[in-house]
């Protein structure tokens, strides 16, 4: 009889960053990554960087948690 093999489920090494309570790959880069964020168009992301002077290909996991923080009290203003 053979025997039954059991799917193997890949894990994911996917780093997630949460911004206000969205879980953003860190993979993504910041003007792509912030229109994760429910309400924040590709407008207001490319706003976003311009007023926090970030560059719109910086990765989402190379924020530090300063840059964060910046990210989301501009958001809630």
């Amino acid at each position: 009889m053979a025997e039954k093999k059991k799917p193997v489920l890949e894990e994911s090494n996917e780093i997630l960053i949460r911004i206000l309570g969205q879980d953003i790959p860190g993979n993504k880069n910041v003007y792509a990554g912030l229109t994760r964020v429910k309400g924040i168009s590709w407008a207001i992301s490319n706003i976003l960087c311009t007023r926090l002077k970030l560059a719109k290909k910086t990765k989402i996991s190379n924020l530090n948690k300063e840059q964060i923080k910046r990210i989301e009290e501009e958001i809630k203003n």
